[in-house]
């Protein structure tokens, strides 16, 4: 993945979160008040979604961490020097995600 995708893909919720502010206030009518049934079941399904990506996400990085810390990306770099491994940025087999 090229470098600048893995630096603007966690942008893209932070503006797609701040693009819904008009939709929320359709969510949370004054008129359903005070308990705001359709407007909580809504947020309570996203942040459900919201959890099931993330811990999706963990699970995938820390199964790669495992298999660079044990060793079984290494064959991509042998015979390559320090400079070209570091070229590789978060592709390289001594790239370590934080999870």
């Amino acid at each position: 993945m090229a470098p600048f995708v893995s630096q603007i893909f966690p942008i893209v919720p932070l503006l797609l979160q701040g693009d819904m502010a008009n939709v929320w206030t359709q969510l949370y009518p004054t008129a359903e008040g005070p308990r705001y049934v359709k407007g909580h079941a809504v947020t309570l399904g996203l942040v459900s979604i919201a959890t099931l990506i993330y811990g999706f996400m963990w699970w995938i990085l820390a199964r790669k961490n495992a298999a660079r810390r044990d060793g079984k990306e290494d064959n991509e770099i042998i015979n390559m020097s320090d400079e070209e491994i570091a070229e590789w940025g978060d592709a390289s087999p001594r790239f370590m995600y934080t999870v």
